[in-house]
């Protein structure tokens, strides 16, 4: 009966990543995209096209039960690949920058994440806990990057990061 129940959570989880929820914040000109233990805010206007991704073979060797694949107008691309341990129901995420079909930045056993999508450009900042550690890491991901211009690819600090995810969290509409 416990192994019954085991399958039918995790069963659960896969389906909640895969239904790829999306809200449109209140005044502003992002969405938020909902998955299990993440948030993940970009502009409406930049980043357009959410896709379940087929699981290729090399995906299959690295055991991912889902993988959702968010593309902008530039052609730069976010793989989002969530991986289960065999043994019990813990998520954790592999989640690939891509530029066309090369990956440019890779973050592996990510259990929890917040992203958020820069206004000029294709730039990404993320802060995001790894498996097993307690801290935070903040990272402004410059490699998809479409800006030649300093002012307009300037980075998030991790204060402004916090402050612009919080204005937005509280704009969501509930439904």
């Amino acid at each position: 009966m416990e192994s019954h129940k085991f399958f039918k959570t995790r069963e659960d989880l896969i389906q909640k990543f895969k239904k790829m929820e999306t809200q449109k914040i209140t005044g502003t000109s992002f969405d938020k995209l909902e998955i299990p233990s993440a948030d993940i805010m970009l502009h409406r206007s930049k980043w357009y096209r959410l896709e379940e991704v087929p699981l290729n073979e090399r995906k299959k060797f690295i055991t991912p039960k889902a993988s959702l694949g968010i593309q902008n107008i530039n052609g730069r691309r976010i793989e989002i690949d969530l991986m289960m341990r065999e043994d019990t129901n813990y998520i954790c995420y592999n989640i690939s920058f891509c530029d066309g079909q090369n990956i440019v930045y890779y973050l592996w056993d990510v259990a929890e994440f917040k992203m958020l999508s820069h206004n000029a450009n294709s730039r990404i900042a993320i802060s995001y806990k790894k498996y097993l550690e307690n801290q935070c890491v903040f990272e402004d991901i410059g490699h998809l990057s479409t800006s030649a211009k300093s002012i307009i690819n300037k980075p998030y600090t991790p204060e402004k990061f916090n402050e612009k995810f919080g204005l937005l969290q509280t704009k969501i509409i509930r439904f």
